[in-house]
Order: structure tokens, then C-alpha cells, then sequence
């Protein structure tokens, strides 16, 4: 790493620290571990900001740092208190060890998965080219790949460089950030890793302070271990193919692409390949947090103003609770940009949460606090979110993006399709509803409420796209699952199948991450790598090139200039209609030339493989070639 980019993360990490320390003042741990995700977070959106007006420079990328280090200087001579100073006495150390083993093991376990999954196949260096591993790594990483290099060579507004000419409708601050470690001389290996680093390690944080604050720390670990290593009877499939041929060798994913099973996952579906899976991860479970605190922790406060010895919550936050509002409202406002299907779940969970409730107290001697309350999570709300949305709202259409269906999985029946993708977790999340306080009902109710919606509305394209809001919805009924199986271990008669309840909830996903750890492809090779070079050397951010649309084409994906039609796979998911540059491109591969004065935008250059050669191409000036690739110029 050099020394700009290692500068970035240091500033952002310890004025990230402070800011978690103003939410999180009674507790010496978390805002270390939480602080460098809240730094980024916040100083990728001050950088948007200035970038708007400036351009994407490094000039508004100094200048967010220096308003991040003002914001953070403002409120530190308000409320803000460093954590306690750290304790390295050898038994205070093993004390805090047993007190906090569950965070411990699943850091271990299950962050030390994911560290291992993405120092090793995202864009890992090797004698080929660049590696990722196996199933949607492989053509997401391309894809984000593609996204980051144009934000880092085209800036903004956000271009969509596999469909040259059409903004880029996504949620591209994961992209976006990436890109300033880009420009502060970052490879684009470590500006892919090290920020989801930084937010798996925040995301079991928070994670475990909002477990800890609503149950055991009990049922966190078998929680965690039900939400990262779901999901379904998959398994099932695995133990068949073995008792009939011996072959115990895992060789196939078991919680997706077979027969009536399509619930990815979480892992090998959506944390490690969808990029923006992981801060949506961090900022809805802040917002949980926060919610906690409104709803639950002040009552406790007021009774107790210290550290509630029956609570087992000890991170509370002491903001205002009006700061609490206007904190849930930022954090709300920024999600569509980070992750959509975030900000849609938390949408409908704080109507109920926060909104609801108050409005009811409209009709009562109330009334004022509680507009106050609405407003002042509201404002910042629709300050943020609202001209994110008429932006996406006008480049999108409303029927390939918003469609209802009956059931997620049409076509069959819906108890016996949940059934054999989820597992026992639904009927062990209605137990655990039932078995929860009282006090913390109110935050898993609407979940349920979600889990409908889900099944009837799809928000894009794709309706598979909507494990996003699934995988949301079942980290909460992992949670209601995993104190349901907690109870239930204090039960004789059903203790004696208690870890045959936990394999059969956390089995396939155990066979999926094995998988994934097993294979390894070259996204990009050596002679890719060369002929990204020479075009990021030779043209100009802003030409356009017709290239075969493979998912992992060098061009858009390493240069960040734009294709005249990526791969067909990355486009449809998006809602963008590609017939037609599809057909013109097949005809100017296959040697029809006439067709390059009718093209929808004027493309600079034609990029073919190197066995590639028509008698018409002839008249064209070749620019560039190596083993793999001959490019064109295309005179204007």
C-alpha cells in the first residue's frame, strides 16, 4: 500500500473512531472496531459531494478529508468522549476474552473466512493474470471491476461502461470508493479488498452489539452460525450422490442451482460477490442499533444513568433523542446509493418501528413530539434519499424494475419451496418470536410483514434479485431462530436432537463455502492485462469501443472505457433493452462494416481476438495487437 492511500485509511479510520465512540461512549472495544467502516462511509459521501461541484479529483478528495476532520472537531467539542483507555494487563485481558468469547469465535470463524476468500480470489495476483474464485465472484467482480475503473477515469456522473451513451442506474458508492483508493495510488486488488475488509469486521460488530442488546450472547454464535452458513435442505442432494457412489468430494454448490432450491447463500451469494451487500450491512445495523436506543435503551437509562446491570446492552449511546432521529434519518437518506434493497427494507421496518407509533400518538397530548420526532428523522431522509430516487426514478422503467408476482418461487408450492431453502428457520422464527421479551417484540413483527412483501413485489428485473431483501428479513429470523434454539436447549427431552436442529439449518451453507474455497479461474490474463495497458496509455477515458461482450472483456473491466454492448448477462438484470446493439454487433464482428454509420454512438475503436480477420477490415488502421487481441481505429 502506499503511503496516500495508507494516509486515507489511517485519517479515516480514527475520525471514523470518534464519531462510533459518540454513539457507542461506554464501551472501549467497538468503536475501534466499528470506527474505520463509519470513516469510509462518511468520507465517500463528503467526496460525492464535493465531486459533484469540483470534479472527481484529488482535490475533492483533500477536501472531504478536511471537512470529515472539521465535522469530527465540531462534534467532539460537543458531546464526543474517546473510549476508556485500553487495559494490557494480562487478566484484565483473559477477563474480557471470556467474557466476549462468542464475538471472538465468530471473528475467528467467520471473518476469517471471508478475509482468507477475498485476499485470495479477488483479482489475486498470479503467474497468468488476475484470479477470482468460482459462481458470481467471477462475473461480478468483472463487472464491478468495469464500474470502479470508469468512475476512476470517466468521474461523474456515473457512466455505465458496458452500455456505452446510458448512465449507470446501480448503487455505485462501493464502486465509487474504491475508486478514490484508485486515485490515491491503491492496485485495484486492494481497492476491492481492503474496504470489505473493514466492513465484515464492523458488520460482526454491530452484529453482535445488536444481538447482545435484545438476548444472549448465546444466541449470537448460533445466530451467526444460521445467518452466514444457511441456507436450506441442499444438503440433502449431497448426501444422496454420496451413499449412492461413494464420492464424498464436494464438487457443486448445495444451497443454489438445484432443482427447487434458489436461496443463495449469504456468503457465496451476496457478501462476496455483490459488493454493496456489505456496507448495506453496516448501515442498516447501525440504523437497528440506533433504533434500540430510541425505543428500548433510554428507558432503561432513565431508571439507571449508568450501565444497566440487567440489560445486557452496554454500548448505549447517550445522544439526544433528537440527535438519535436525525442520525437514523442521515443514515436512512444515504443507503439507495450504498444499497437499494437496503434502503427499501428499512423503509417499510422503520414505518413500523418508529413511524407507526407515532403516528398514533398524533391523537394524543403527544402530538408534538411526536411531529417533532417524524420530522426530524424524515427531513434528512428525504433530503438525501429524495433526489437519489427522482434520479434513478427517471432513467429506469417502473414495469421491468417493479412486477408482482405470487410467490418467490412461482411455479411451486410455497410452503414446500420455503421449506427446502430455509430450513427450519421460519417455524424456529415464530417460536422465537413467541419466546422473545415482550419488550423486543416490536423490532422482528414487521420482519414478518417484509417477508410477504418480498413474495409479492419484485424490485428489478431480475426476481431472483430479491434474496436481497430475503437475506435482510432471515438475519432477523436467524436471530429469533438461534433464541428459539437457545430455549430449547434447556429442554431434556429435546436437547438430545439439539445439534441435529443446528446441522440441518447450517449444513449446506457449510457445503457451499467448502466449494467456494476449492476453485480458482483467471479473470483476466497476462495478454489482457497488456492490452489494457496500452489503451489506458494510448486513448482517452471517453472513447467508446465495440468489443465481443464477454462478462470478463479487458476493455471496459480494466480500463474503465466504455463498450458499445458488454456482456448481455450484466445489462438485462439492469433493465437495459440490448437487442438491438446486440444484433449490430454480431454483424460488425462477423465483417459487415456498412453498419458502423448506424450506430446508436459513434464507437472509437473495434477490439477483436487475434484469430479474428475479415477481408473487409482491410481498410481499417490496426492500432495495437498481441497474441490475444488486434484493435482498430475507426476513422471518423
Amino acid at each position: 500500500m502506499n503511503i496516500l492511500g495508507l494516509l486515507y485509511l489511517i485519517i479515516t479510520s480514527f475520525g471514523g473512531m470518534a464519531l462510533a465512540a459518540w454513539l457507542f461512549p461506554f464501551s472501549r472495544l467497538t468503536p475501534i472496531l466499528v470506527g474505520p467502516a463509519i470513516g469510509l462511509i462518511t468520507t465517500t459521501e463528503l467526496t460525492l459531494l464535493l465531486s459533484l461541484t469540483l470534479g472527481f479529483t484529488p482535490v475533492s478528495i483533500g477536501g472531504s478529508i478536511l471537512l470529515f476532520i472539521f465535522c469530527v472537531f465540531l462534534l467532539s467539542r460537543q458531546k464526543f468522549r474517546f473510549p476508556q483507555k485500553l487495559n494490557f494487563d494480562i487478566n484484565h485481558i483473559v477477563k474480557k476474552i471470556k467474557t466476549h468469547w462468542p464475538f471472538l469465535f465468530i471473528l475467528i470463524t467467520i471473518g476469517g473466512f471471508c478475509t482468507y476468500i477475498f485476499s485470495t480470489q479477488v483479482l489475486a495476483p498470479s503467474e497468468l493474470g488476475l484470479l477470482t474464485g468460482s459462481g458470481g465472484l467471477y462475473g461480478d467482480t468483472a463487472m464491478h471491476a468495469a464500474f470502479t475503473m470508469s468512475l476512476a477515469e470517466q468521474g461523474l456522473p456515473p457512466q455505465n461502461p458496458l452500455f456505452a451513451g446510458q448512465p449507470l442506474i446501480y448503487p455505485f458508492l462501493i464502486n465509487f470508493l474504491a475508486a478514490i483508493f484508485l486515485k490515491l495510488g491503491l492496485t485495484l486488488r486492494w481497492a476491492f479488498v481492503l474496504p470489505q475488509l473493514v466492513f465484515v469486521l464492523a458488520t460482526l460488530t454491530l452484529l453482535y452489539v445488536v444481538i447482545k442488546s435484545l438476548t444472549t450472547k448465546q444466541t449470537f454464535v448460533i445466530a451467526s452460525l444460521i445467518f452466514f452458513l444457511g441456507w436450506g435442505f441442499g444438503f440433502s442432494e449431497y448426501l444422496k450422490t454420496g451413499l449412492a457412489t461413494g464420492d464424498w468430494n464436494v464438487t457443486r454448490e448445495y444451497t443454489n442451482n438445484i432443482e427447487g432450491f434458489v436461496f443463495h447463500n449469504v456468503l457465496t451469494g451476496l457478501i462476496f460477490p455483490e459488493r454493496s451487500f456489505l456496507p448495506g450491512l453496516v448501515i442498516g445495523l447501525l440504523i437497528t442499533s440506533l433504533v434500540i436506543q430510541v425505543e428500548k435503551v433510554q428507558k432503561v437509562v432513565k431508571v439507571d444513568k449508568g450501565v444497566s446491570k440487567r440489560f445486557p446492552f452496554s454500548t448505549f449511546s447517550t445522544l439526544s433523542t433528537s440527535s438519535t432521529f436525525i442520525a437514523i434519518g442521515i443514515l436512512l437518506g444515504i443507503l439507495p446509493l450504498w444499497h437499494t434493497h437496503t434502503f427499501i427494507f428499512f423503509v417499510v421496518n422503520l414505518f413500523f418501528w418508529l413511524g407507526l407509533p407515532r403516528l398514533f400518538l398524533l391523537f394524543t397530548k403527544k402530538r408534538a413530539t411526536a411531529i417533532k420526532e417524524l420530522l426530524l428523522l424524515g427531513i434528512p431522509a428525504l433530503i438525501l434519499a429524495a433526489p437519489v430516487l427522482l434520479w434513478l426514478g427517471t432513467r429506469i422503467s417502473r414495469g421491468s424494475f417493479i412486477h408482482f408476482s405470487l410467490g418467490w418461487g412461482r411455479g411451486q408450492n410455497q410452503f414446500l419451496f420455503w421449506f427446502k431453502n430455509a430450513g427450519l428457520v421460519l417455524p424456529l422464527g415464530l417460536a422465537g418470536l413467541i419466546t422473545m421479551r415482550k419488550q423486543v417484540r416490536f423490532l422482528f413483527v414487521p420482519v414478518f410483514i417484509m417477508f410477504i412483501i418480498a413474495n409479492v413485489v419484485i424490485f428489478q428485473p431480475w426476481d431472483w434479485d430479491n434474496i436481497k431483501l430475503f437475506s435482510w428479513i432471515f438475519l432477523f429470523l436467524s436471530i429469533l431462530a438461534g433464541h428459539a434454539l437457545a430455549q430449547i436447549w434447556h429442554i431434556r427431552l429435546i436437547r438430545l436432537i439439539w445439534p441435529a436442529l443446528l446441522i440441518s439449518l447450517v449444513a449446506s451453507g457449510i457445503l457451499s463455502l467448502v466449494n467456494q474455497s476449492q476453485h480458482t479461474f483467471t479473470v483476466y490474463d497476462n495478454q489482457d492485462i497488456n492490452l489494457a495497458q496500452w489503451v489506458k496509455q494510448n486513448t482517452p477515458p471517453s472513447a467508446v469501443f465495440l468489443v465481443d461482450p464477454w462478462p470478463n472483456h479487458p476493455v471496459p473491466g480494466l480500463t474503465g472505457r466504455s463498450a458499445y454492448i458488454g456482456y448481455p448477462g450484466h445489462l438485462w438484470v439492469h433493465g437495459i433493452d440490448y437487442g438491438g446493439r446486440e444484433e449490430q454487433t454480431k454483424k460488425i464482428l462477423a465483417g459487415d462494416l456498412t453498419l458502423l454509420s448506424d450506430l446508436e454512438i459513434p464507437i472509437d475503436y473495434l477490439v477483436t481476438p487475434r484469430v479474428t480477420s475479415w477481408q473487409s477490415w482491410a481498410s481499417l488502421t490496426q492500432v495495437f495487437q498481441n497474441p490475444k487481441f488486434t484493435v482498430y481505429e475507426i476513422s471518423k
